[in-house]
This record gives structure tokens, C-alpha cells and sequence, in this order.
């Protein structure tokens, strides 16, 4: 049964239906206390033809008897109704009576403008109202005019006008002026500049001809000159006897390159240190591959600086000013390394300690 079901009509069809169970077992104790009372009053003994005769017209013309199985049957069918039976009643009794809710939950109204809150529905329906407009999907109001409102595009060549601020803080220029001179090459001019403090002339050059190796659009931003520029920031890893040999494996590396077809789909510098392993080609040109390896090392190695350099200001501070660099040092590998050094057990560090040397405790 539904929990918008009447309960009360249900069970007062069901005392209905016990009456007449009640009923019909006594109108059949009835019938055989009758049938009790003719057997001991009954006429003299007659022949056993007239007899069966008697017995056929009894059975013609009485009723068949009600057996307790069928009376049990009709008080359940009677007891228990429909689910639209019972919905249908509610519905009745719902319109008729004083205390009725004031929406129906059959009949939701789709149009979004006409729909009550859901704190208005009873406790008990809310959550049925959210199922049913969630199976009803979205919908849009109809019959309803929206208001057309129309958006001012200021034409270029007009004269500026502020929003909302006095025309005397602004010099009379047009459009044009004002939003492509000072508002957008403005942003960019900023933003230049504060590259330019951040990056230094090294660091940009260096940026400019790590992107000469870029194996995207088919090496379009190849550039052996820029290369070679590059090898020579590593000193340390590539001598100038190396720098000759350099010259001419990039002669030879972009023809190679431009020519395989394994090398099309390579869209930046990582991408074509996995081809150029996969190809075996980093051992024929192994100087490119080394400088393609500094290049991807790059950005970790000064990651690392500027994390070192980070917690250098917050280990050194005012209080430890005095410290030497061994110190120092050992409190940086401490505090960068942190993750690390959480693992181990503060037993373990004091047995270590213990074991360096006898000390005398005071």
C-alpha cells in the first residue's frame, strides 16, 4: 500500500468484512442446527425411494452451502483493494474534506514560474515531489515573454566615456585609444617587464635556444647556430674538441630527422628523447642526445635551487645568524628532506648519538 493511501477507509472496509464473515458463520450454524432440529422431529420412517426423492428436491431447490475457504476469500478480496482503488479515494476524500494539503502531487505544474518551494510540501512528500520532477527532465517555461534588452557596443572612433567616475580624471581620447593603448598594450608592456626582472639576459637566451631543438611542425624552429650557443653553457659536460665533432652531427641530425617519418608526431623535446631511443639514433648522435638530456634536466635541477634558497630563509633566521656552514648545511638536509627523516624512530637517532661518543651525564 502507498503511503498516500487512506488508512482509515482501509481498515473500515476491513471491519466491514469481518461483520459479515461473523455473519455468515452464523447463518450457517443456523443451518445446521435447523437441519438438527428437523432430524429429531422428522416424520415416521418412509421407503427409501421417497426418500432420495425428498433429498433430490431439497437439493434442487436450497442454496448451495458456503464453505469457510470461500468466505475467507471474498473478506480478503473485500479487505484488500488496488493501489488505484485506494488513490482514487484519497483523491475523493482529498477534494472533499476541510483539512485537505493544497497541492496534489498527481498533477505537479511543469512551468518552472508556477512551482511551489519544497519546504512547502509536507515532510512525508518531498521526497516522492523530487523523484517525480526529476523523471518529468528539464523544462521551460511557456507562454511566457522574456524582455529583449539590448547591449551598447561602443563604436571605436566615439569619444571615451567613464562608467561611473568623473570625466575630469581622464583626458578626452577615443575608444580606441583607451582600450588598445593603455588598457591592452598596457597589460603587455607589464607583463614584459616583469619577465624582465624575473628572467635575466642569460636565462632568456638560454630559454630561446633550448627551443631550437623543438621537434614540433617538423623542426621549423631548428636553428644550428642556437645550438651550438647552447652546448656552450655546459662547459663541464662538453669540451671543445666535443663542440667540433657537435658541428657535425647536426649537420647530419635535421636532414635525418625531416626524412623518417617515425619523427611526424614527436610535439616537443620529450617526446623526441623516447624516439631517438627507440630508434637507436642516440647513440650516432649522442652529443645532441646529451644536450637534449640537459635540456629536460634543466627545469628539476633549478627547482631544486630555488627550494634550497627557500628554506634557507626560514632556517636562517635572526635567532641563527651565528651558525657555520656545516651546521648550516645539516639543518638545510634536515629540513628539505623532512619526509625522510619523519621515517625514522627517535630511539634509533638517540642510540646513534650515544654510540659516537662517551659523554659524562651531569
Amino acid at each position: 500500500m502507498k503511503r498516500n493511501g487512506d488508512i482509515q477507509s482501509f481498515f473500515q472496509n476491513y471491519e466491514a468484512a469481518k461483520r459479515r464473515k461473523v455473519a455468515a458463520e452464523e447463518q450457517h450454524e443456523d443451518i445446521v442446527s435447523n437441519i438438527e432440529d428437523e432430524a429429531v422431529h422428522s416424520p415416521p420412517p418412509v421407503h427409501s425411494a421417497e426418500i432420495e426423492f425428498d433429498i433430490e428436491d431439497e437439493a434442487v431447490h436450497s442454496p448451495p452451502p458456503v464453505h469457510s475457504a470461500e468466505i475467507e476469500f471474498d473478506i480478503e478480496d473485500e479487505a484488500v483493494h488496488s493501489d488505484a482503488e485506494i488513490e482514487s479515494h484519497s483523491e475523493d476524500e482529498a477534494v472533499h474534506s476541510p483539512c485537505a494539503r493544497p497541492y496534489n502531487i498527481e498533477r505537479l505544474p511543469p512551468d518552472p514560474g508556477e512551482r511551489i518551494h519544497i519546504s512547502e510540501y509536507d515532510v512525508d512528500d518531498q521526497d516522492e515531489v523530487r523523484r517525480r520532477y526529476i523523471a518529468k527532465q528539464a523544462v521551460q517555461p511557456y507562454a511566457h515573454n522574456f524582455q529583449v534588452r539590448k547591449i551598447y557596443v561602443p563604436l571605436w572612433e566615439d569619444i571615451y566615456e567613464p562608467n561611473r567616475r568623473s570625466r575630469r580624471y581622464y583626458e578626452v581620447q577615443t575608444n580606441d585609444d583607451r582600450y588598445r593603448r593603455e588598457v591592452y598594450l598596457g597589460v603587455i608592456d607589464q607583463t614584459i617587464q616583469e619577465l624582465d626582472n624575473r628572467i635575466d639576459e642569460v636565462n632568456t637566451e638560454l630559454l630561446i635556444c633550448m627551443s631550437a631543438l623543438n621537434p614540433l611542425n617538423s623542426f621549423a624552429s631548428y636553428d644550428a647556430l642556437k645550438v651550438m650557443r647552447l652546448a656552450e653553457f655546459y662547459p663541464m659536460d662538453i669540451s671543445s674538441t666535443d663542440l667540433i665533432r657537435l658541428e657535425f652531427q647536426l649537420t647530419n641530425f635535421i636532414d635525418d630527422m625531416r626524412q623518417d617519418d617515425r619523427f611526424r608526431n614527436a610535439s616537443n623535446i620529450g617526446e623526441l628523447s623516447i624516439m631517438l631511443v627507440a630508434t637507436k639514433k642516440h647513440v650516432l648522435y649522442d652529443l645532441v642526445y646529451l644536450l637534449i638530456k640537459l635540456i629536460l634536466i634543466l627545469p628539476v635541477a633549478t627547482a631544486s635551487v630555488e627550494r634550497a634558497f627557500s628554506a634557507m630563509n626560514l632556517v636562517k633566521n635572526k635567532l641563527r645568524t651565528t651558525m657555520s656552514d656545516d651546521h648550516l648545511n645539516d639543518c638545510l638536509v634536515t629540513f628539505i628532506e623532512r619526509d625522510v627523516f619523519m621515517k625514522v624512530s627517535e630511539d634509533d637517532i638517540v642510540d646513534t648519538f650515544m654510540a659516537m661518543q662517551k659523554r659524562r651525564v651531569t
